[in-house]
């Protein structure tokens, strides 16, 4: 007997993290929820990465940028969003 290949869709349909089944919780994803922090407003800021060491060759606008917190774009947010639920 041949089998047929599974689509994604399907396998995401039977694993519990995705389950939309009223009795089963969504989970967040931890990894990202503690890269990514949420404003009153709602919007998605993050921090670039790369700041453990080797800063004294970044040029000034470099080191700068790696100081601040920047948005997410609105398309990458919105897939993050389905990751970090009851937020």
């Amino acid at each position: 007997m041949r089998q047929t290949c599974r689509s994604y869709i399907d396998i995401k349909a039977e694993n519990p993290l995705y389950s939309r089944h009223p009795d089963m919780k969504l989970k967040t994803h931890k990894a990202l929820s503690k890269r990514i922090k949420i404003t009153k407003t709602g919007k998605m800021m993050k921090r670039y990465g790369g700041q453990d060491h080797f800063n004294s060759r970044d040029t000034g606008n470099a080191g700068r940028k790696k100081r601040t917190d920047h948005p997410l774009s609105t398309a990458y947010a919105k897939s993050v969003k389905s990751l970090i639920p009851n937020t």
